[in-house]
C-alpha cells in the first residue's frame, strides 16, 4: 500500500511539476540579461518613487542602492548560472519589499510580489523559485515585527505580523501554481522541440549518407562491372579498391562510435574490448 501511495505521488509530480533542471546556457543568458535590466530599472524607479513619496535623498539612495548592488552582483560573469539567478531573484523580491515599504504597506503594493514571482519562474529553476517564496514569508514576519506600518496597513496584520507573513507567503505560493504549471509546459515544449531538431538532424544525415553511398559505392560498383565486362582487370581492381575505401569511410561515419571501427583494407568490423 505504501509503495502504491509513493507511486501515485511520484506520478502526480511527474505530471504536474516541472523538473527544475534549469535552462540551456544560451536561453538562460537571454532571460537573465532581461531580468538584470529589469532590476536596474527597479533601482532607478524606486529611488524616484521614494523622492515622490517625500523621503529624503539619503533614504532614496539607501533603498535603491541595495537593489543596484544586487543587480551589479547578478551581472558578474564569474558566478555560476544558479548563483546569479539566485542573486537576481533576491534583487527582484527585495524590490517588492522596498516598494511595499515606500508605499506605506498598502495592500495594492503587495501585488508586486506576485508579478516578480511570475518573472522568477522564467529561470525554470527550483532554487531561485524557492528562495523567493521563503523570502516573502520571512520578510513579512521580520519586517512586519520591526516596522509593522512599513509592511501592513491594517490592524490585524500589524498586531500579528508572523501570522500574516505566513498567510501572504501561502497566498503567493498558491497564486504561483499557474506559473509553475506554465513552467512545466515550457519544459515539455522545449523537450519536444529538441527531439524534433534531433530527428531532423538524423534525417539530414541519413539523406547525406544515402547520396554518398550512391555516388561513391553504387557508381563505383558500376565501374567495376563495366571494367570486368570489357576485360580491363587493372581498371576493375583500381575501381574496386576505391569503392571499398569509400564504403569504409561512409560506414565509419554512420557508426560514429569509438567502440566500432572499420579495419583498414577490408570491410570487417572490430569491436573494442571495452565494449565487449
Amino acid at each position: 500500500m505504501a509503495k502504491s501511495v509513493r507511486a501515485i505521488r511520484t506520478s502526480a509530480r511527474a505530471a504536474w511539476l516541472p523538473t527544475g533542471r534549469g535552462l540551456q546556457d544560451a536561453v538562460w543568458q537571454r532571460r537573465h540579461r532581461g531580468i538584470v535590466m529589469l532590476l536596474w530599472a527597479h533601482a532607478v524607479g524606486l529611488a524616484l518613487f521614494a523622492l515622490i513619496r517625500g523621503y529624503s535623498a539619503y533614504h532614496a539612495v539607501a533603498d535603491a542602492g541595495v537593489i543596484a548592488l544586487l543587480a551589479l552582483a547578478a551581472s558578474y560573469p564569474a558566478g555560476s548560472a544558479r548563483l546569479r539567478s539566485a542573486i537576481a531573484t533576491l534583487g527582484l523580491i527585495s524590490s517588492s519589499a522596498v516598494f511595499v515599504h515606500l508605499s506605506g504597506g498598502v495592500v495594492e503594493a503587495h501585488f508586486h510580489f506576485f508579478a516578480m514571482i511570475g518573472i522568477i519562474t522564467l529561470y525554470q529553476d527550483w532554487v531561485p523559485f524557492g528562495l523567493a517564496i521563503v523570502f516573502v514569508a520571512i520578510h513579512h514576519g521580520v519586517a512586519g515585527t520591526l516596522d509593522p506600518s512599513g509592511v501592513y496597513n491594517h490592524y490585524a496584520a500589524v498586531n500579528n505580523p508572523w501570522k500574516w507573513g505566513l498567510i501572504h507567503g501561502g497566498l503567493v505560493l498558491f497564486a504561483s501554481a499557474a506559473n509553475v504549471y506554465a513552467w512545466r509546459l515550457n519544459e515539455e515544449s522545449a523537450g519536444e522541440a529538441e527531439a524534433y531538431r534531433q530527428r531532423l538532424e538524423e534525417a539530414k544525415r541519413r539523406r547525406q549518407s544515402a547520396l554518398e553511398i550512391n555516388d561513391n559505392v553504387v557508381q563505383g560498383l558500376a565501374v567495376v562491372t563495366s571494367a570486368l565486362a570489357l576485360g580491363q582487370d587493372a581498371l576493375a581492381r583500381s575501381a574496386a579498391e576505391r569503392t571499398i575505401a569509400a564504403a569504409r569511410v561512409i560506414m565509419s561515419d554512420l557508426l560514429d562510435d569509438e567502440t566500432d571501427t572499420i579495419v583498414a583494407g577490408s570491410l570487417r568490423r572490430e569491436v573494442a574490448a571495452a565494449a565487449q
